[in-house]
C-alpha cells in the first residue's frame, strides 16, 4: 500500500524501455514509488519514520536505477547499499526466484540489510513518536508479520487484508490515506493496481495498453486520473 497526499500523487503507470524494461507508479517524472522489470525483480518503498535529512539522492530515483540496472535481489542489495539515501526510507525487493530483502536508508549512515518481507514506517527502533502513533506503524508490522505467519493464508485472503485497515488507511488530511495497492507477480511479470471495493487494474510486459482511470477513494474526493 502507498499512503500520502492525493495532491502530491502524479497516478501515472508507467511503463519504459531504457536499460531495462520496467513497469512502476511514478513519481518526480521519471522516477518510482514501486516497480518491476522485466527480470522479475520488484521493488517498494515506505519512508523510515525517522526526522532525519541528509546528502543525498531522492528514493524514487534510487528506486528506479536499481531496476534499470539489477536482476535479482542479491544485486539490488548489493548495489542499494552503496547509495546515500537524502532521507531515511525501507525498500523491500523481491525477485523472480522468491528471494526477498528489506533494507533500511538513512542518511550518513551505514545501510542495515534484513531478511524481511515486511516494511512500514520505522526502523530498528521508534525515533519520532508523533509520526509513530498517527500512522500505526507498530501495529501494522504486527498485524503484518502474524498474517504471513497463518498457514491458512493465500495471495487472495493477503490482499483482501490489505484493501481494509489497519492497513489501509483514510487519513488523507494528515498526507496518509492509501492511494492505491499494488500486487507484483514477479513470475508471470505482471502487476494489478487495486482499489476497494472492487477495482483492478491489470498491466504486464506483454501487455500494456493506455487508459485513463478516475478512483473515487472517498465520497466526494476524486484521486487524479491514472494513465496507463
Amino acid at each position: 500500500n502507498y499512503d500520502y497526499s492525493p495532491a502530491l500523487f502524479e497516478g501515472v503507470l508507467f511503463y519504459t524501455e531504457w536499460l531495462k524494461p520496467v513497469i512502476g507508479i511514478s513519481d518526480c517524472n521519471w522516477g518510482l514509488l514501486d516497480g518491476m522489470n522485466g527480470d522479475g525483480l520488484a521493488a517498494s518503498l515506505s519512508f523510515g519514520g525517522r526526522n532525519v535529512v541528509g546528502d543525498g539522492f531522492g528514493i524514487p530515483i534510487i528506486i528506479r536505477y536499481i531496476l534499470e540496472t539489477c536482476a535479482n535481489t542479491e544485486e539490488a542489495v548489493e548495489k542499494i547499499k552503496n547509495i546515500p539515501s537524502y532521507m531515511a526510507y525501507n525498500v523491500t525487493f523481491i525477485d523472480a526466484s522468491g528471494k526477498y530483502s528489506t533494507v533500511y536508508l538513512a542518511p550518513n549512515e551505514k545501510a542495515i540489510i534484513l531478511s524481511s518481507p515486511v516494511a512500514t514506517n520505522q526502523q530498528q527502533q521508534i525515533d519520532w513518536p508523533y509520526y509513530a502513533a498517527i500512522t500505526h506503524t507498530e501495529e501494522r508490522k504486527c498485524f503484518l508479520e502474524e498474517l504471513l505467519d497463518k498457514q491458512n493464508e493465500n495471495k487472495n485472503s493477503i490482499v483482501s487484508k490489505f484493501l481494509q485497515p489497519p492497513l489501509y488507511n483514510y487519513d488523507y488530511k494528515k498526507n496518509f490515506g492509501t492511494l492505491y495497492t499494488s500486487l507484483y507477480d514477479v513470475k508471470n511479470r505482471e502487476v494489478n493496481i487495486i482499489w476497494p471495493p472492487e477495482k483492478v487494474i491489470t498491466r504486464s510486459f506483454d501487455n500494456f495498453t493506455e487508459e485513463n482511470v478516475v478512483v473515487h477513494l472517498l465520497k466526494g474526493m476524486q484521486q487524479k486520473s491514472m494513465y496507463k
